[in-house]
């Protein structure tokens, strides 16, 4: 499994690369589809039509993914950067400072696991967390945590 984390990081620095920063990317898999990860991507520098912005991400995801891979994604979710999901990610990160999140809720989403890969004022901390190794899922208690 890390190597399809190692990819979808892959495929978030080409969009980077190419739409500049991101306010989030990320992948979630929610409580409702346990078994599949839904890609979250908020960026000014996507196309403004989602359908359009939707088929550029997931023609990156299936330039890199194998169709395993592929299969355990649900689908595309691109946001607006003044949406209530983006914001109580925000606001989660600055009181947790973590990039993996387990059983949480955000903005009333249950979320099963959060992996987040770029969030706006996020990724110098997150490296230096990552150095630590505070990130890794097994150098750290996840208990249920409520974000309102």
């Amino acid at each position: 499994m890390s190597e399809f984390y190692a990819k979808i990081e892959h495929v978030s620095k080409i969009l980077i690369g190419q739409y500049g920063d991101f306010t989030f990317f990320g992948l979630a898999k929610l409580k409702i589809s346990p078994k599949k990860w839904d890609v979250i991507v908020c960026a000014d520098g996507l196309p403004k039509r989602e359908k359009e912005a939707v088929r550029l991400v997931v023609g990156e995801l299936q330039k890199t993914l194998t169709e395993s891979e592929l299969a355990i994604l649900s689908g595309v979710v691109v946001l607006d950067k003044n949406e209530i999901f983006i914001k109580g990610l925000q606001d989660l990160v600055a009181a947790r400072q973590e990039k993996i999140y387990k059983n949480i809720t955000v903005s009333n989403l249950s979320i099963k696991e959060l992996r987040i890969l770029q969030l706006a004022g996020f990724s110098q901390e997150a490296r230096y967390f990552d150095s630590l190794g505070i990130n890794d899922p097994k150098n750290q208690g996840h208990k249920d945590r409520l974000v309102a």
